[in-house]
């Protein structure tokens, strides 16, 4: 099993334990995991020993979702506290193989922390919402409110996968509503299609209404994402709230 990420995992039996053993395997990652009533544990494919269950499963009801976390107003002496970012970095360690895009969203200095994006596969609605009540963050107080959505992965990759030009800025663009859906990407330009990182259509978290679109892409800057926003091969024009943030990839530096 070389190279391959196996995931050992306590309190398996229910709760946060029991959403990220589900969410592992979704992910097609082998499992160890431990709990008291072995009669909680996710259903496992292969193997059990008296402590434990380890196998390998690929279920259908893993959901992709994306998050978007506002900055409270007060929040830079939160952002600037090392120790709660190692305890939010060793949250996130949990979902790193679930995960499709992370990074925060930046103001105008490209420095100054305004708010979070997470994109990644759960088992459930459930689980996002308590991907985001328990994110330590929130828990400080980091952020005033948060935007959550199922996502459709039009792409099908991870941010991980994009090889783009070093040099240039990223952007990610969410644009609200409840009527159009996105582009299909066979029908997108070439030029943008090879600048796009994140792509997918947004829906209710509860109902899987349509909700807009959002996506993550590297130009040359401000005014180029202007061009993008007019230009008519995008489709971005159908959508009546659109927000733009500066934006750079998250994870551990």
């Amino acid at each position: 099993m070389a190279g391959t990420r196996v995931w050992c995992i306590t309190g398996a039996g229910r709760g946060m334990g029991a959403d990220i053993a589900q969410a592992a395997l979704a992910a097609g990652n082998p499992v160890v995991a431990t709990g008291r009533n072995p009669a909680q544990w996710p259903t496992r494919s292969s193997g059990q020993c008296s402590r434990g269950w380890a196998g390998r499963s690929r279920l259908s009801s893993r959901v992709d979702f994306l998050v978007y976390s506002r900055d409270a107003a007060d929040a830079a002496a939160l952002r600037a506290d090392q120790k709660l970012l190692e305890e939010h970095w060793s949250y996130m360690d949990g979902f790193a193989a679930l995960m499709i895009a992370r990074g925060p969203t930046l103001d105008t200095d490209r420095e100054t922390a305004t708010g979070s994006l997470h994109v990644l596969g759960l088992p459930s609605v459930d689980s996002a919402r308590k991907f985001v009540a328990l994110e330590p963050n929130n828990r400080a107080g980091v952020y005033a409110e948060h935007f959550a959505w199922r996502f459709e992965n039009l792409l099908g990759r991870s941010m991980w996968e994009f090889s783009g030009q070093p040099a240039e800025p990223l952007f990610l663009i969410i644009g609200r509503s409840d009527l159009a859906r996105p582009v299909p990407v066979e029908t997108l330009p070439s030029e943008l299609l090879e600048r796009l990182i994140l792509y997918g259509a947004l829906s209710t978290l509860d109902t899987g209404e349509p909700a807009g679109v959002a996506l993550a892409v590297q130009v040359a800057g401000r005014e180029a994402v202007d061009a993008l926003m007019k230009d008519e091969r995008a489709g971005l024009g159908v959508f009546s709230d659109v927000e733009v943030h500066n934006w750079e990839f998250g994870g551990r530096r």
